[in-house]
């Protein structure tokens, strides 16, 4: 695809007949309505164009199809403490934008990078996870499931909603984005809210503008995401030995 026919799809404003058009003759990767979005985020397909974007012209593709985007929504209720929560409100500022729907754009393009990053450890525990419910065949088998369950992902949210320390945000989401940040936390033994500022973190560090993020909010951001990397690592590793013991035990 050449440069000027990138620039030409990405400024286009569509009356409602060329919407069809764009559909058929842009190609999946470059595409940015509701449909393609969700694919990228749910299916998690090779690069699309989205990833390496600054959130801001992210935004400007996103908000050009809301009026096409019939997406059933659900209410999601997550917590981000109270520091997070100021930068984010004050993020939402310097970029024009309420601040739910800045930080569920953000966490929807973290996402998405998330999930091209991520992809191969992640499929991994996933696949590690079904290996190891389907082999529960002896008591030793059910005490290792069991321990996997407390081998948790924590960025700090759910204790400081605990400790009544958190800034709560409820709003209504795509249903299908909602299934996504909830079916991953799970897999990654995550709560909501941390997944989601997980995803808010990995847009914060790679798609805002440098010049928007102060040096000390930069360091937060990317300590947060050195903190999941290493519990994201451990938590492979234990999958991984499980599944070593339960072949061990079998034989």
């Amino acid at each position: 695809m050449t440069s000027a026919y990138k620039d030409e799809i990405y400024q286009r404003c569509f009356t409602e007949e060329e919407y069809d058009d764009y559909l058929l003759n842009t190609p999946l990767e470059y595409r940015f309505d509701y449909t393609t979005i969700e694919l990228a985020v749910v299916e998690a397909f090779p690069k699309h164009a989205a990833y390496g974007m600054t959130f801001q012209e992210y935004v400007v593709q996103r908000t050009r199809f809301s009026e096409y985007d019939p997406s059933e929504k659900k209410q999601m209720c997550f917590y981000f403490q109270k520091f997070p929560a100021r930068v984010a409100s004050d993020l939402a500022l310097l970029n024009k934008l309420p601040l739910y729907p800045f930080v569920i754009l953000m966490a929807e393009l973290g996402l998405i990078h998330f999930h091209v990053d991520y992809h191969h450890e992640y499929s991994l525990i996933r696949d590690g996870r079904k290996a190891i419910f389907t082999q529960l065949t002896n008591v030793d088998a059910m005490n290792s499931y069991q321990q996997l369950d407390k081998q948790t992902i924590e960025l700090g949210t759910g204790t400081g909603a605990r400790k009544g320390k958190a800034s709560q945000f409820n709003t209504s989401t795509p249903k299908w984005l909602y299934n996504a940040i909830s079916d991953t936390a799970t897999y990654l033994n995550m709560s909501i809210s941390d997944f989601v500022y997980l995803c808010w973190c990995i847009a914060a560090k790679y798609c805002l503008d440098n010049d928007q993020i102060p040096i000390m909010v930069a360091r937060e951001i990317d300590q947060t995401c050195q903190q999941f990397d290493f519990e994201f690592k451990h938590y492979g590793n234990r999958i991984e030995s499980i599944l070593t013991d339960m072949k061990q035990s079998n034989h």
